[in-house]
């Protein structure tokens, strides 16, 4: 398959009380080392691109291209990439790069974080998961802190069924952060 040139963005030219987003063009990116390259078909919206547009959080690009939750077939592989194949439909976190932005049609991501969509999931629901995942897992499973519980990951070694049987109260996680939890 032939990638185009050019795709569709969604551009976020300043930030602020009235900023608003632009319908652009932008190049297509080619895929480096350890990346892939992934054709958006399903993209969540994140709280976070409320705060990037008003405040202009994390951002030191502009025009900006937003967006952190995607879904879609990866397109073309980097050099390097292993266990990952033109064609495999993969949920992903952007990032705060153009060329990592969601709300464009293609987008790069490092292959070690996309995760692979299981059959029976569609893509806009694995487009809601990838922050809420990465959040949840941040506040249970980082260093000990005043954000984090420091508990052991059940992919850690002694993790697997070590708080089995073991209640915990989860307040206010009824959004799709919550949802994680079950």
């Amino acid at each position: 398959m032939s990638l185009p040139s050019q795709q569709k963005a969604l551009l976020l030219p300043s930030f602020g009380p009235d900023a608003a987003y632009v319908l652009g063009t932008r190049a297509v990116p080619q895929p480096g080392p350890n990346e892939v390259l992934i054709r958006n078909k399903a993209v969540a919206l994140n709280p976070l691109d409320v705060g990037i547009r008003l405040m202009g959080l994390y951002i030191n690009e502009w025009p900006a291209v937003c967006g952190w939750d995607a879904v879609g077939p990866i397109v073309a592989l980097g050099r390097d990439v292993q266990g990952w194949q033109v064609g495999d439909v993969v949920m992903y976190q952007g990032r705060n790069i153009p060329n990592c932005g969601c709300f464009q049609e293609y987008t790069l991501s490092n292959a070690a974080f996309i995760a692979k969509v299981p059959g029976n999931v569609s893509v806009e629901q694995a487009a809601s998961v990838t922050s809420a995942l990465v959040t949840a897992t941040t506040v249970l499973y980082n260093k000990p802190s005043e954000n984090s519980l420091g508990l052991t990951a059940p992919w850690k070694t002694g993790g697997l069924g070590k708080y089995e049987g073991q209640a915990a109260l989860v307040i206010g996680g009824s959004s799709s952060v919550g949802q994680l939890g079950k």
